[in-house]
């Protein structure tokens, strides 16, 4: 199927291509046609502004903490309160204080 086939292609596919379009991953042809589309079609234009909004709002919110960093890092170290790692990824024995 060719995207100048306007009339073969169905709404769900025209979201693929829009989809595309919106990722940087389309090619001239195929932008230039979704664009047509969308002027024709209300639906495929609403479900473009709501997908470029969600990845604007994905892309700007803020990266979510990270758990358990600190204790794989303490345990990596040899931290008091976790078991040194060793090189092999086991656990090493801890060093006898005397």
């Amino acid at each position: 199927m060719r995207i100048g086939d306007h009339d073969v292609m169905d709404c769900t596919q025209w979201r693929e291509v829009l989809s595309a379009a919106l990722d940087a991953e389309a090619g001239i042809e195929e932008s230039a046609a979704a664009r047509e589309h969308m002027a024709a079609c209300s639906g495929c234009a609403e479900w473009s502004d709501t997908a470029a909004a969600v990845g604007r709002a994905v892309r700007r919110a803020p990266e979510p903490p990270v758990t358990g960093v600190e204790q794989v890092l303490g345990a990596l170290r040899g931290d008091a309160g976790g078991e040194a790692m060793s090189p092999a990824g086991g656990v090493a024995s801890a060093p006898e204080s005397g």
